[in-house]
């Protein structure tokens, strides 16, 4: 009788201990499973937005048709009021006409609507004009976000145009760091042309970044866009390889 009792006790501990075991490793992989559901749903997303032309002056109406601008491919971009309405009375100028040296080298406080103004700044600093290049520069901002849930380390921002010169004659490349969900940051690039070079119809620009989400994983983007002249606005292209 009392081997029997013991046999069940034995046999009864040892079930007990089996179904633990299961339940545990039960539990321990749909945890697993929950929290990288979890992870997927709130894991950092760096995305781009507010890709634009910058205007770094603006003009009325009457003074953008009296400028003597020296050199072709005028561009003027509608202007936007602190409300976010059409201002239909002052126009925004994109583009700069700044010196370098013949090395390619900026020369601070040269930026100008037109060439005559840069002549003038050039004369007043006791730089001969014949001495320097000039060159026309568009200067485009964009903010990178995280959409995500979570934290976004680590951030490379790479920036490549086949149509111009940035930031000099090498792509930009910068690190960020990291960015926090819902936190933006803006990024500045210069394209350059040379002052006689006619600007092109459409320009490509690429921004490619990468990022590690909280997992140490690394994610990789690359996003290609065209600027269309006669609008001044970017718009995406869908080719093979993005995202």
């Amino acid at each position: 009788m009392w081997d029997f009792i013991r046999e069940n006790v034995v046999f009864v501990s040892a079930l007990a201990f089996v179904l633990s075991v299961l339940s545990f490793v039960y539990t321990y992989f749909r945890d697993r499973a929950q929290t990288k559901r979890w992870e997927a749903l709130n894991l950092a997303r760096v995305v781009v937005r507010n890709l634009r032309l910058a205007c770094w002056k603006t003009v009325t109406r009457s003074e953008f048709d009296r400028i003597q601008w020296g050199y072709s491919d005028i561009l003027g971009i509608s202007s936007v009021d602190e409300s976010g309405n059409m201002d239909i009375d002052h126009i925004g100028l994109p583009i700069q006409v700044v010196a370098l040296t013949h090395a390619g080298k900026p020369i601070t406080g040269t930026n100008a609507t037109s060439v005559a103004e840069l002549t003038s700044i050039l004369q007043k600093n006791g730089i001969d004009p014949s001495t320097v290049e000039f060159h026309k520069l568009l200067r485009i901002v964009f903010q990178l976000v995280n959409s995500g849930g979570t934290t976004a380390k680590n951030i490379v921002l790479e920036v490549f145009s086949s149509d111009a010169e940035v930031n000099g004659k090498t792509p930009q490349r910068s690190e960020i760091g990291s960015l926090e969900p819902d936190e933006q940051t803006w990024s500045m690039t210069n394209l350059r042309f040379l002052l006689e070079e006619d600007l092109p119809d459409q320009f490509h620009l690429t921004i490619h970044y990468s990022y590690a989400d909280i997992r140490d994983k690394r994610h990789d983007h690359t996003f290609h866009y065209v600027l269309d002249k006669s609008v001044g606005t970017f718009r995406r292209t869908h080719v093979a390889g993005d995202g």
